[in-house]
């Protein structure tokens, strides 16, 4: 039986007269959903290389449209965030330079549930402003801080809108873990950790080491993603008293590029292992002759706490028990825009809670030609490609509803 109603059988004969210009984003993305799906077992066609749609493949229904206008509000969409419940969905809408808006939308009773108007603080486009919900749901925040009484991190009651409490710690680019008893801020060559109960906290700090991104893996252990430097020390300066090795016993050098898996109960390293060197043993720059397997660097990480795997950045997923890599795109991959490259980080990147997928959220001025993908994240494979939006994907904790950021609006899909 066909998925989609006659209408848009009509709408696609309507297209080939070559007056599809003005016909609705939501409609065109659902014409090129019902051709993907309908010859879902062949090849297809994205930048003149074609792939084949794996089976079985993900499929995406038209669920409804959340107007943003209609609420008085006329910006982009830059962030989308799923309540642990799934009960909500946190919509985060740049309004203007200092000028931060925050809808929290009630998912059963299709309406807004509260409006988060942040005035004098701009937050939404810098990778360190991601929208977080805390692990029970009692509130909302961009984990933001600078430590101080002037600048805390602010989190608001979700139901009300309200400010829930204000926390003078310093706190940029932090991630609670799975259960939010804890929170874990990456701070250059520190990691520090909190208890979210006192908000006490612990420094770990390795002058060799300057944290570029973490996600937590489980309840206690944590995934750091850096580069190695040397201890006021240059490479080509570095001797043998100086080397600290990887868990494999090889030899760690300045410019590398180090996973780590940190556990926060026993506050040491239990792993670390070199991913991509950028340097010769001699210290000199020289191209990686593995380059063209290189993901894109990743100055983001998204996991899934049911499967050990964490998408690293666009074009690598890592195997967070053994810190393997498993690259599934190229260098000419993402140049083509065979695989969308993102410069909003997390906001535009989201893993399945049942660790089965990868969604790639592609950007464009417009709502039509923005290139989406999901990718099987056991294979690497695309398995559906779609088109349309601006920024922001998430997908909700039961895995059955996917929101993409429609510009001024937000389209929601089933999920199957």
């Amino acid at each position: 039986m066909d998925a989609f109603p006659p209408w848009k059988n009509r709408m696609r004969l309507s297209m080939r007269g070559n007056i599809h210009a003005r016909r609705c984003s939501v409609w065109v993305l659902l014409v090129c959903l019902e051709c993907l799906m309908h010859f879902g077992g062949n090849a297809y066609a994205q930048g003149g290389a074609a792939f084949e749609n794996s089976d079985p493949a993900p499929k995406l229904s038209y669920k409804e449209t959340i107007h943003l206008w209609e609420e008085g509000l006329f910006s982009t969409v830059m962030q989308l965030a799923f309540s642990p419940d799934g009960k909500y969905l946190a919509i985060v809408d740049v309004a203007s330079p200092g000028n931060t808006d925050v809808i929290i939308w009630n998912l059963s009773e299709d309406k807004k549930q509260s409006l988060i108007s942040i005035k004098g603080t701009f937050f939404g486009e810098d990778p360190t402003d991601i929208l977080q919900w805390a692990p029970n749901g009692e509130y909302v925040t961009f984990t933001y801080g600078d430590g101080t009484d002037n600048r805390p991190m602010v989190c608001w009651n979700p139901e009300t809108g309200e400010v829930e409490k204000k926390i003078p710690i310093l706190s940029g680019g932090a991630r609670f873990n799975i259960s939010g008893s804890e929170m874990a801020v990456p701070l250059g060559r520190t990691l520090r950790v909190y208890d979210t109960r006192s908000w006490a906290y612990k420094d770990f700090q390795d002058d060799h080491y300057r944290i570029d991104s973490i996600v937590w893996i489980s309840k206690d252990r944590l995934l750091m993603i850096g580069a190695w430097r040397s201890k006021g020390l240059g490479a080509r300066q570095e001797t043998a008293e100086e080397h600290k090795f990887s868990t494999e016993g090889i030899p760690l050098r300045s410019g590398e590029f180090v996973a780590r898996i940190f556990d926060a109960s026993g506050g040491k390293i239990i792993r670390t292992t070199a991913l991509f060197p950028s340097h010769s043993r001699s210290g000199s720059v020289e191209a990686d002759p593995t380059a063209s397997l290189v993901p894109y660097y990743p100055r983001f990480l998204v996991s899934s706490y049911k499967e050990p795997k964490v998408a690293l950045g666009v074009g690598g997923i890592l195997d967070a028990m053994t810190l393997d890599v498993f690259t599934y795109a190229t260098f000419e991959d993402i140049r083509s825009r065979k695989f969308p490259i993102t410069s909003n980080d997390d906001q535009n990147v989201a893993m399945s809670p049942d660790g089965k997928y990868i969604f790639l959220k592609g950007e464009a001025k417009d709502n039509d030609s923005a290139n989406n993908v999901i990718v099987d994240a056991y294979t690497g494979k695309i398995l559906l490609l779609f088109k349309g939006g601006q920024c922001g994907i998430a997908v909700s904790p039961d895995n059955r509803i996917l929101a993409a950021g429609w510009g001024k609006n937000v389209e929601m899909f089933n999920l199957q």
